[in-house]
């Protein structure tokens, strides 16, 4: 936890204010209303100096933890568990992909085997699937001196970007599912990051926050309570896609050796967030134990 908060801690003075939470969400892509940002300080600033200490910051992982654990616990009908592959797409392996994720490869055994480790009522896959000149693509901006590969970019907008290298371009070798992922004929897949103005790191909602795909319409058809998330990138849409999982009342998980990060900061800030927000990180050696149980059981 301690490693945590120091990640939180930008300016390493000792705590955490609400311009650090709202820059390090921003920079992942959550776009989290400044007000109850602040609101949520105030309930664990013990000492009411606008700022959150260690011990306040422990605090106020544990009420975001049991808040949203209380809400996602509230789950209609029976139990139904879908596995998420998030993005195992050429242009995110290595080694030749445009956008490799450090050991990223070493995900795909973990994910076929946990297709029939346990009972899955639904198995879903996202692709990113950008147009020509993407609004995450650095050669749209590379005029900009300001402009840096791989970090945040103010558009003009306002809104904040991370600049990547072009990668899974509609219909390009790139953005095809890597050809060592096993596939079935009943698996869903759905497309994000299709408009060319707006990045999408989360496989239900676009990075404005206002743009839905079509995957949580399909879980909810499929009568999915329960949701597994896997693939690339640990910090940035395996990690948006599990907020979101969660934010609109799934039962979620992250498999953790199912996944990769692009680096370890974000890694260790996106993990911060995913307990904050009340998602449970697991090992794939649990998965079949966890699908099985009764939803009672579940905590």
């Amino acid at each position: 936890m301690k490693t945590t908060f120091n990640l939180f801690d930008l300016n390493k003075n000792g705590h955490v204010s609400t311009r650090e939470l709202h820059n390090i969400l921003r920079k992942l892509g959550r776009e989290w209303d400044k007000s109850e940002l602040e609101e949520l300080i105030r309930r664990v600033d013990t000492d009411q100096n606008g700022f959150i200490d260690f011990d306040e910051f422990i605090m106020m992982m544990k009420l975001q933890a049991q808040g949203n654990k209380t809400r996602a616990s509230v789950v209609a009908g029976p139990k139904k568990c879908c596995l998420l592959i998030i993005d195992m797409q050429n242009d995110f392996c290595p080694p030749n992909g445009s956008l490799a994720v450090n050991d990223g490869l070493a995900c795909l055994p973990v994910i076929n085997s946990l297709r029939t480790a346990a009972k899955w009522d639904l198995i879903a896959c996202t692709l990113d699937w950008h147009p020509v000149g993407h609004i995450s693509f650095h050669s749209r901006f590379k005029a900009d001196p300001n402009a840096v590969m791989f970090k945040p970019y103010t558009l003009p907008t306002g809104a904040l970007q991370v600049l990547w290298p072009d990668h899974c371009v509609q219909n390009s070798k790139g953005a095809e599912l890597h050809p060592q992922l096993t596939k079935a004929a009943t698996d869903v897949v759905v497309k994000k990051g299709c408009e060319v103005e707006v990045d999408s790191y989360s496989g239900f909602l676009d990075n404005d926050r206002k743009t839905k795909s079509d995957l949580e319409p399909i879980l909810r058809k499929a009568g999915i309570t329960d949701v597994f998330v896997v693939g690339l990138a640990y910090d940035y849409c395996v990690g948006s896609s599990a907020l979101d999982a969660s934010d609109i009342g799934f039962r979620t998980y992250v498999i953790e050796d199912a996944t990769r990060g692009v680096a370890p900061d974000t890694t260790q800030q996106m993990i911060g967030v995913l307990k904050m927000k009340g998602v449970r990180i697991v090992q794939s050696s649990e998965v079949p134990k966890l699908v099985a149980e009764p939803a009672l059981a579940v905590k």
